[in-house]
């Protein structure tokens, strides 16, 4: 899967989410719901980290 199609599915499954789970905490834990129930869409080539590249991709939806 390519970067742009995940982001833009990641995305989608973030705001499926309980409103109460939009907190920059609640990235931990979607992430490993991520690795959990939805592995492919982590098959993106990154440099670096793809947890902070995901919770950069959400940075916009999360309330502090």
């Amino acid at each position: 899967m390519n970067q742009e199609d995940a982001k833009k599915q990641v995305i989608i499954l973030w705001g499926k989410r309980d409103r109460g789970h939009h907190k920059r905490i609640d990235g931990l834990e979607f992430y490993g719901i991520l690795q959990k129930e939805h592995p492919h869409l982590l098959n993106f080539k990154c440099k670096g980290d793809k947890y902070q590249k995901i919770m950069s991709w959400l940075s916009g939806y999360i309330v502090e």
